[in-house]
């Protein structure tokens, strides 16, 4: 998980994104949750990146262990069904969710931006 999550900062960071904010879980669901700032246009708007703990794990576990998705929510989500319809496995095929996740990060600020143009 520590590569992943090293990676995706570097891929944030490259698509001019940068973590403003780390936070643990709170909550069983939510391994952590990195608030993310656009160094873009628009500069400052923020999203919210949440590491997801697989719903089947039962019992003790440590941090950033059984994290099977991450989800990418316009705000801070406060319950996992308010992040899950977002949710990319991170399981298989890193490199592929990768992507996945950049793209979901760019079409909430395309969706912003085309809101400011409008």
């Amino acid at each position: 998980m520590v590569t992943q999550k090293r990676e995706l900062k570097t891929r944030l960071e490259r698509d001019g994104w940068k973590v403003v904010e780390e936070e643990l879980g709170d909550e069983w669901w939510v391994d952590e949750r990195w608030k993310v700032e656009s160094t873009r246009s628009p500069p400052g708007l923020h999203v919210w990146v949440s590491f997801l703990v697989d719903p089947q794990h039962d019992g003790p576990r440590d941090r950033g262990e059984h994290v099977w998705a991450v989800g990418v929510t316009s705000t801070r989500p406060g319950a996992r069904d308010q992040v899950e319809g977002t949710a990319v496995s991170i399981r298989r095929h890193w490199a592929q969710s990768l992507d996945e996740l950049a793209a979901s990060v760019a079409r909430i600020r395309d969706s912003v931006a085309a809101s400011y143009a409008g």
